[in-house]
C-alpha cells in the first residue's frame, strides 16, 4: 500500500498508550512581542465566591492562549479592565475597557448559567481578542478527537480550546477515524466500524442522535462538508480504486471526481468560500496535495497545481483566511512536520514554513483554529500520541491534554458563540 495511506495504516496499528509523564517538549517561543497587548485585570473585583473565582481563572487563562495579550500592572497596561464579577443567579459580570490611553471605552457586561461558567468565561475572552486585537479569538471553539483510555477501543471525545472539559461523545469502541465539524453546527461527521464495516456517521451533539451518512461497498472515509452545506467531499473505493467523490446533499446525487486505478486520493478540505478541494494525490509516486476548482473537477480535469514538491505531503487545511496547513517531509528533515502556506498562482513559488518543533518527534493531523493563527495536531514519539497546539506566530507548543491515553486526528471547530 502505497504512503498515502501512511495515516490510516498509524491509527489501525499504533495503539501504544503514553503516561502522564511531564510532557518533553521544552522549545521556547520567539513570538514578536510587538503583536502582544498588555492588559490588566488587577482592578476586577470579585465576591470571593468559587463561581465568581473560577470565572476570572478562565478568563485569564484564555487571554493568555490566545497569543494576543500579556498581563501587566496597570501603570504598565495599554488595556485597563474593571468592575464586578459575582455569583448572583449565575455568573453576573459588568466589566469596563480602557485602551488607547483612555481614549477608547467600552462596556461588557452578561449573567450566564453556572453551569454555563467556562463558556461565559471562554465567549468574554473572544470578545476582548476580537474587541483589542481585530481577531475572533479561539476560547469558544471545542476541538474532537480519536481517542483510546487503557486496553479499550477508540472511541470520539471533545474538549474545550484550552484542553479542558474533556468528554467521551461515543462509547462504540469500534476503530474510528476522521471526525469533521459540520459548519455552523454543533455537529460532525466521522468514520466508524461500528457495524464491522467502515460507514460515515452524523452525530448531532445537541440531540445526542447519529444519523448515517455514507455506506457505499469498502472504504467511507474523510467525509467534510463545503462551508454552504450544498456538497459532501468523501473518499471512496466503491469503484474499485480509492477516489474522490462529491455527494449533492439536496438529491443525494453521487458524482465520482477522480479515476484512479493504481493512485489513491485522500483528505479533503474546503477553501472558506466552497468554490475548490484541497486533497492528496499520489500518482506522482509520492502523495503531493493538489488544488483544485469545482469547475476543473466536474470537468474532469484530473490534474491541479501540486502545492509543494516535498518527499511527502498529506493531510492538508484550509483556513478561514486561505492559508494551507499541511503535514509534509522534506529530504533535509525526515520527520513529519507542520507546514504552513498560502497558495498563489504560482504555488511552487511559496516557501512553507514549517511551524512544529523539530524535536525527534513527528506531528501530523493539522487542523486550524478559528483565530487562522493556531493549530492543533498529533504529536508522535516512541509510539506515543498526544494532541499539541502549535502557534503560527512562534509562541511555544503546548500539550493540549493531560491525559493518559492514546490521542490523535483533532478537529477544531468554529467558535460555538459568534461575537
Amino acid at each position: 500500500m502505497k504512503k498515502i495511506l501512511i495515516s490510516i495504516y498509524l491509527y489501525l496499528f499504533a495503539f501504544v498508550l503514553f503516561s502522564d509523564a511531564k510532557p518533553d517538549i521544552t522549545i521556547t517561543g520567539t513570538a514578536d512581542r510587538g503583536v502582544k497587548r498588555t492588559i490588566s485585570l488587577a482592578n476586577i473585583r470579585t465576591d470571593a465566591s468559587h463561581g465568581a473565582t473560577e470565572f476570572l481563572k478562565v478568563l485569564k487563562n484564555d487571554l493568555a492562549l490566545s497569543g494576543w495579550f500579556v498581563e501587566a500592572v496597570p501603570s504598565s497596561a495599554s488595556i485597563l479592565i474593571s468592575g464586578d464579577v459575582r455569583a448572583s443567579g449565575g455568573i453576573s459580570y459588568n466589566l469596563n475597557a480602557s485602551w488607547l490611553a483612555g481614549t477608547r471605552t467600552q462596556n461588557f457586561y452578561k449573567t450566564v448559567p453556572l453551569d454555563r461558567l467556562r463558556m461565559g468565561a471562554h465567549e468574554l475572552s473572544d470578545k476582548f481578542s476580537q474587541t483589542f486585537a481585530n481577531n475572533p479569538g479561539m476560547a469558544s471553539s471545542r476541538i474532537l478527537f480519536v481517542g483510546r483510555r487503557s486496553n479499550k477501543e477508540p472511541d470520539i471525545y471533545a474538549c474545550d480550546s484550552d484542553g479542558q472539559a474533556t468528554m467521551q461523545i461515543t462509547r462504540d469502541s469500534k476503530l474510528c477515524l476522521s471526525p469533521n465539524w459540520v459548519p455552523n453546527e454543533n455537529a460532525f461527521m466521522y468514520t466508524s466500524w461500528l457495524t464491522g464495516s467502515p460507514a460515515v456517521y452524523k452525530v448531532n451533539l445537541n440531540t445526542n442522535s447519529r444519523e448515517l451518512i455514507s455506506s457505499y461497498p469498502g472504504m467511507n472515509q474523510g467525509a467534510v462538508l463545503s462551508p454552504n452545506k450544498e456538497w459532501l467531499a468523501l473518499v471512496l473505493s466503491r469503484s474499485g480504486g480509492v477516489d474522490l467523490y462529491l455527494k449533492n446533499t439536496r438529491d443525494n446525487q453521487l458524482k465520482r471526481l477522480t479515476k484512479s486505478k493504481y493512485q489513491n486520493e485522500s483528505s479533503p478540505s474546503w477553501s472558506s468560500d466552497g468554490k475548490s478541494l484541497a486533497f492528496v494525490d499520489d500518482s506522482r509516486s509520492s502523495p503531493q496535495i493538489k488544488i483544485m476548482t469545482l469547475e476543473q473537477l466536474f470537468a474532469g480535469v484530473n490534474v491541479g497545481s501540486a502545492v509543494l514538491g516535498f518527499k511527502e505531503s498529506v493531510a492538508p487545511e484550509w483556513s478561514d483566511d486561505g492559508q494551507i496547513a499541511f503535514c509534509g517531509k522534506t529530504s533535509s528533515h525526515n520527520r513529519y512536520g507542520i507546514y504552513v502556506m498560502k497558495p498563489s498562482a504560482n504555488n511552487k513559488a511559496n516557501t512553507p514554513k514549517l511551524i512544529s518543533p523539530m524535536d525527534n518527534a513527528d506531528y501530523e493531523d493539522p487542523s486550524w483554529a478559528p483565530d487562522n493563527r493556531h493549530i492543533v495536531c498529533t504529536r508522535i514519539l516512541n509510539f506515543k500520541r498526544q494532541l499539541v497546539v502549535l502557534d503560527t506566530m512562534g509562541d511555544s507548543p503546548r500539550v493540549l491534554l493531560n491525559l493518559t491515553g492514546d490521542w490523535y486526528l483533532p478537529a477544531w471547530s468554529d467558535n460555538l458563540i459568534k461575537n
